[in-house]
Formats: C-alpha cells, structure tokens, sequence
C-alpha cells in the first residue's frame, strides 16, 4: 500500500488520464496540492518503482507519464483487500504495554523516562528499561530521535500507540467471538479433510498440521526473508512480509498454529500479486501455487 501523498499523487494522476489506449498522461504540475511542490521527483519514482507508471519524463511545461493497468484498478483492489483482510496485531507483554500507557498518559514524556532511568539501581535494570523502549520503537508506537546523555531527549508518540488499548480490545474479542464463516480456504495437501457444517452436538478431532505441508512451507518462508530485496516492494510492503514471514517461519518450526501459517501464506500471496513484476516474486507464486495457495 501507498503511504497517503503517493496515493493523493495517483488521484491526481488518474483523473488527468484521458482513457487513450497507450495510457499516456501529461499535466501542468499546477494540478498537484501545493503541499507536493517539492516532493515530484519522489512521487514519480516510488509510483513507478510501485508498478504504477511505467515511466515518467519531465518536462518544460510540465510532467508526462505512462499509466500502467495497475493503477487504474488499485483503489478497487485497496478497496476489496480493507473488506476481507484482518489487520495484524502484535500484543505486547505485560511490562512493555504498562510501560506505553505509562507513555501515553504522560504529561511530559521526556521527565517521565528520564526519571524512569534515575530510578534504575543496577544495569540490569537500565539494560530492561532500553528494551522496553526499544521494543515499543520497533512495534512503531514511539520513536525516539534525540538523545542526551543516554537518556531520550525528545519522544515522539504515535495514533496506533493512543488507540492501543482499542486495538487490544477489538483483538481479544474477535479471538473470544466464534467463527460463523462457512468458507473454507485449504493450502497443500487436503486429504483427510473432515468439514461440519450446520450441525449441533458434533465434535472432530483433525491434527490442524495434516492440512499444511509446513515442510514446503518452511522452505518458502526462507526464500522469502532470503530475497526481500529482490521484490522492489514499496517499505510498507517490506516490513509486513518481513514480519509475517518471520512470524510464521517461528510457528512452523515449533508446529504451534497452522492457521497462522495459512493466514501468512494468504498474505504473502497478497504482497507478491502486488510485486509481480519482479521475478524473484514470481518465483515465489510459484511456490505457492505449488502448495495450493494460488488457484
């Protein structure tokens, strides 16, 4: 997905195209919201490293690209994708979660850690309360771009972290609310399938793995973290097929969740129909298809 200027660039774009079939397109840059005069270059570049022009020339009066099929279809596909995708929560431990309330009730951040710090008795302690911030950074609820004598100096704190407690609700009551869903969704190998649908007092007992070549899996999750670099992917893209692919690589080592597992292999085909262009991600729709993932 585009971050929301490449996205607001694109409108643009797209209702300066006048349907001809060699998807040309060409404008004053007048046409652009004020607030991207100085950002053209970086527009043109990521739409087109995006999959959504095909190329882009500047010119004298203006700007010209070509429109590739992607992009007239990518707010449908956003569309329909916000319809059907649960998006990924990461709950956070206990000490980490206390620590980001702590954070987000704050008045003044920056005393409040630097206290925090004071209060340390022994490394063990300062050493546990960087990996709490450290981890909070990573889950992108905080950044922290200054500091001063080893002691954050400015804090910058993120919607996802003040609306936390929503999220980790919304999380446990999905995880608490059965599944009325009667789609079934089965990749590798499906025999010994049992399916009970509309029937009461009924019970089954199926090993969730039988449903899962997590062999192949394993295989797959590995090419994927071994070529990140190869899918050309936009960074949002990036990180969550780093972290999915991570994630389920973990849960099939232990064979912990299958359905983990079928989910990541549902988002990574996702992410890669995006990338098709590159060919280390046809490599890996490849593979998926292989595992039954991709009809």
């Amino acid at each position: 997905m585009l971050d929301q200027m490449y996205e607001d660039a694109l409108v643009v774009i797209i209702e300066s195209y006048d349907g001809n079939e060699d998807y040309a397109v060409s404008g004053s840059y007048d046409v652009f919201p004020k607030y991207m005069q100085f950002s053209y270059t970086d527009i043109f570049t990521q739409l087109k490293s995006s999959g959504l022009i095909a190329s882009y020339l500047p010119v004298l009066s203006g700007w010209s690209c070509y429109l590739t099929p992607s992009a007239l279809t990518y707010f449908k596909k956003k569309e329909e994708r916000s319809k059907v995708e649960m998006p990924m929560f990461n709950k956070l431990p206990t000490n980490s979660r206390s620590l980001l309330r702590e954070i987000v009730d704050s008045d003044n951040v920056v005393d409040m850690l630097q206290h925090k710090f004071a209060e340390c008795e022994n490394l063990k302690q300062d050493n546990e309360l960087r990996s709490l911030i450290k981890e909070l950074q990573q889950e992108g609820y905080i950044s922290v771009p200054h500091w001063a004598d080893n002691v954050p100096y400015c804090v910058e704190i993120s919607n996802s972290a003040r609306t936390y407690d929503e999220k980790e609700a919304e999380y446990e009551r999905r995880l608490a609310t059965p599944s009325n869903n009667t789609t079934n969704n089965f990749f590798g190998d499906t025999s010994n399938i049992q399916i009970q649908q509309n029937t009461s007092n009924s019970s089954q007992n199926m090993n969730i793995w039988e449903s899962v070549d997590y062999e192949k899996a394993l295989e797959l999750f590995n090419h994927v973290l071994a070529n990140l670099d190869s899918f050309n992917l936009p960074n949002e893209d990036r990180v969550l097929l780093e972290k999915t692919a991570t994630e389920a690589k973990s849960k099939v080592e232990t064979k912990t969740s299958g359905v983990i597992v079928r989910k990541s292999l549902s988002v990574i085909k996702d992410i890669m129909l995006r990338a098709s262009g590159s060919l280390a991600a046809q490599g890996i729709l490849y593979g998926l298809q292989q595992m039954g993932a991709v009809q």
